[in-house]
């Protein structure tokens, strides 16, 4: 129970499996294969290799963190002297942490993308690559935010525990919803290779790709519990019905395969309708539409402990109900823990965790030779209520101005399982790309509830450019253009 009340309420680093909106542009590299494989055809690069990658990513919606200081001050050790404690370390008080007024369920998240020394390389009309990459996710999911009341003031009503509750509770509403909670992750070697298709109408190309894993899943837990009535309430407890939970959890760690299947459709208009505005404009293509499922596949863990609780009858609930036997056990200490809600039965089994599956669609759109913008939609394909990794659904737009040394981007986002609008801005010079999906958190530092950062360091090598000669063999010269309209005549 503290794991939820950390994660719902203190806002702590994480990470995400989403480079974009830098992974849409025309120089993300083997950025570009994770969002959609066959994204890597479009690279500008013989060889492009990352040194280091992540994204870091912080957010809830049960309160808002405002600290009398810039946390900027803790990044650089300067804390003021009225805010450390006498070993000298930074304190925190959870008067800083002030709550939403929205009664609607409380969610969390945490997820872990990093992405280590990959590669992408060029060979004629195929690319191929090898990517590193670890992932982590944690979430708490319909968290009922009476029953987040009670357990961020630990269970005291001198706090105000029940202070909600019993408001609630008076009118009538006396049902505390259930949810879950779910913490789990792997590492993986992944193979990226996509093949391109030049050969089509009006100089567009169709390109396919999918990327082979092999995954290492990490130790996984997860919490389900349901409804629950609201009897009463005593000195500092509440009476709760009857009702149901189960856990299970896992130290093992086991191998596993997934893979990613992606298809890229660079679209120009028929040569008769390219006015001379379309040829100054369209210097790359009209638009580069994309469709991708990413992280399809599961693990199969053979030892998973199982613990299903069935309460007897009604249960007083106190912060006393979660001070389990003083032991590193895990058994012993879950089921210490959970005698006090009712009876606990144990067994060990199989269990499938399935990947972070996602359903990424994209479209990438020229305005000017420099300028483009750009759509993305991911939609989560795993269950919010499952047992299974998931990262959260979000849809972008980013604008963004791009060099071949230096490009720059704004992402308007709907984050968080399109819960929340955030506005962000990115740049790239030379090696290095730096940027945020949610700017706010990082300009209005001392009233916040997520916080956002991607960044990349990564060195590569230009394709050379095209002679004339080749370029005639490929249809596109001046000439080659006039013979294609001719024929549509």
């Amino acid at each position: 129970m503290r794991f939820l009340i950390l994660l719902l309420f203190i806002p702590i680093p994480i990470l995400a499996q989403d480079y974009s909106p830098f992974g849409n542009s025309s120089y993300g590299g083997v950025y570009s294969t994770v969002i959609n494989p066959a994204l890597g055809s479009y690279s500008p690069y013989n060889w492009h290799i990352n040194l280091v990658g992540a994204e870091i990513n912080v957010n809830n919606n049960y309160g808002r963190l405002d600290m009398p200081y810039s946390p900027y001050k803790l990044a650089r050790n300067k804390v003021p002297s009225a805010y450390l404690t006498e070993n000298g370390n930074p304190q925190f008080n959870k008067n800083w942490i002030h709550i939403k007024n929205s009664n609607r369920p409380k969610h969390a998240g945490a997820l872990a993308y990093v992405m280590g020394p990959s590669l992408g390389l060029a060979i004629k009309n195929f690319t191929i690559g090898l990517r590193t990459e670890a992932f982590g996710s944690g979430r708490a999911f319909s968290i009922d935010k009476k029953l987040a009341n009670a357990m961020y003031y630990e269970f005291d009503s001198s706090q105000g525990a029940f202070n909600l509750a019993i408001n609630d509770y008076n009118k009538g509403e006396r049902t505390l919803k259930g949810g879950t909670i779910f913490g789990g992750g792997y590492v993986s070697l992944a193979f990226p290779i996509s093949y391109k298709i030049n050969n089509l109408k009006w100089e567009q190309d169709l390109s396919i790709g999918i990327t082979p894993k092999l995954v290492w899943g990490l130790a996984f837990g997860g919490l389900q519990y349901s409804d629950v009535n609201i009897l009463s309430f005593e000195d500092d407890s509440l009476v709760l019905g009857q009702f149901n939970a189960n856990s299970m959890y896992s130290k093992e760690i086991k191998r596993g395969k997934a893979f990613d299947i992606g298809f890229v459709y660079t679209f120009k208009k028929p040569g008769i309708r390219q006015s001379g505005d379309y040829h100054r404009n369209k210097t790359k293509y009209h638009t580069r539409f994309g469709l991708a499922f990413t992280n399809i596949g599961s693990i199969n863990y053979k030892s998973v402990r199982k613990i299903n609780i069935q309460s007897a009858g009604n249960i007083e609930v106190s912060n006393n109900s979660f001070n389990p036997d003083n032991t590193k056990n895990i058994d012993s200490t879950l089921q210490s823990t959970w005698r006090n809600f009712g009876t606990v039965s144990t067994r060990t089994e199989s269990q499938r965790v399935g990947m972070p599956t996602i359903l990424n669609i994209t479209a990438d759109h020229q305005l000017r030779p420099n300028t483009f913008v750009s759509i993305q939609w991911t939609q989560s394909l795993r269950k919010r209520k499952s047992y299974n990794m998931r990262s959260p659904s979000s849809f972008k737009i980013t604008a963004r101005y791009q060099q071949k040394y230096w490009e720059v981007g704004v992402p308007i986002s709907l984050m968080y399982d399109y819960r929340s609008l955030r506005m962000g801005l990115y740049g790239r010079l030379g090696p290095i790309f730096i940027g945020t999906h949610s700017l706010n958190g990082w300009v209005n530092t001392r009233n916040t509830s997520d916080l956002d950062l991607f960044f990349g360091i990564n060195i590569s090598h230009f394709k050379r450019a095209k002679t004339k000669k080749e370029q005639d063999k490929e249809g596109r010269t001046d000439k080659g253009k006039k013979a294609d309209k001719c024929g549509e005549m």
